[in-house]
């Protein structure tokens, strides 16, 4: 794996609030872009005071912080509410 996938506590609380079937979406998804070598499916935020980075899975969006081969999990919400 070319990156190592990590929740914050808030990210984890968001995600167990998902519907399953959201959730097996959200996990396939991340393992994909994880085991990408590079962020091509990434878009970088304007406003990093939630996150350097997003990725869109759906109606979801996923914010994320990069270090190393770490992808930080910061937020995970519908579209509607994520950058609320």
């Amino acid at each position: 794996m070319a990156f190592e996938i990590n929740f914050s506590e808030r990210a984890a609380k968001e995600f167990k609030k998902l519907d399953k079937q959201v959730q097996k979406r959200i996990i396939d998804k991340l393992t994909e872009y994880a085991e990408a070598e590079n962020l091509s499916e990434a878009k970088k935020l304007v406003n990093s005071d939630l996150g350097q980075w997003r990725y869109r899975v759906g109606d979801y969006r996923i914010i994320f912080d990069l270090a190393e081969k770490e992808i930080r999990i910061l937020k995970v919400a519908h579209r509607s509410e994520v950058y609320e």
